[in-house]
């Protein structure tokens, strides 16, 4: 096996996963023949997972209360066997070949992601998003605010993921523990390469956050930790969030 991926998701996105594997099997067949497969769901997950294609697949259910992105990809990145990985939420799609072509280009102190997200406006069959006739608004990463390097798709070394200390596990539902984990790789001089030409497909879900009763008041806190840890100012859509919520003094 050349390199390990690691999808992670909550059993209500179960559609979200499983048109995410069907893709996988019609795009990147090649790759997933020399590839293992581990799955971590946020809560349990009792449906079959479409992995007949993977050279090996292991699953795990981590029965987390609150969504806990940071610790479902440490757990799932010591469970891994290769040193290439690539780790995906369940709700994205990336187009042909691109991981024929990033996965053997990457090297110790890099780390890919997509430029470019196209977020979809309402859920799409197959056939739609095959013949890219899709509804979708447009986002962009931004590698000057070392922006969502690891959110939704992220390809990089095991070993360069260790020495950064994994993941921050004190962020807790939605927000910023993918800036952190920018911040942390680029800290210990892992370079990261935003691809121009292709784009991620992120599949439209209910904009939930699993577990977690406050949305709102722990993205807040996310945000606070991480201005905090990085030295960084609060972004204004955060300070306007913080007035409106009596909970928090600025």
């Amino acid at each position: 096996m050349t390199s390990s991926f690691i999808i992670r998701f909550h059993s209500a996105r179960h559609d979200n996963l499983a048109q995410l594997l069907r893709f996988m099997d019609l795009w990147h067949e090649n790759t997933i023949n020399q590839a293992e497969l581990i799955t971590v769901c946020q809560d349990k997950f009792d449906k079959k997972i479409n992995s007949e294609k993977w050279a090996s697949h292991k699953h795990f259910d981590l029965n987390l209360i609150e969504m806990n992105l940071a610790y479902m990809t440490n757990f799932a990145v010591h469970q891994t066997t290769n040193e290439k990985l690539v780790m995906l939420d369940g709700d994205r799609i990336l187009p042909a070949k691109y991981f024929d072509y990033v996965i053997p280009r990457l090297r110790k102190g890099m780390q890919f992601t997509t430029r470019k997200i196209l977020k979809l406006t309402r859920p799409h069959d197959d056939q739609m998003i095959s013949d890219n006739t899709i509804n979708s608004n447009c986002e962009f990463r931004s590698e000057q605010e070392g922006k969502n390097m690891w959110s939704g798709n992220t390809i990089f070394m095991k070993s360069d993921f260790l020495n950064a200390g994994g993941m921050d596990e004190l962020y807790v539902g939605y927000g910023f523990e993918d800036n952190d984990m920018t911040q942390a790789t680029q800290k210990y001089g892992t370079i990261s390469i935003y691809r121009e030409k292709e784009s991620e497909i992120h599949l439209w879900h209910e904009p939930l956050t699993y577990g977690v009763a406050e949305p709102k008041e722990m993205y807040i806190k996310n945000a606070v930790r991480f201005c905090k840890k990085w030295s960084k100012p609060l972004p204004e859509n955060v300070r306007q969030d913080m007035l409106d919520n009596r909970k928090f003094i600025i």
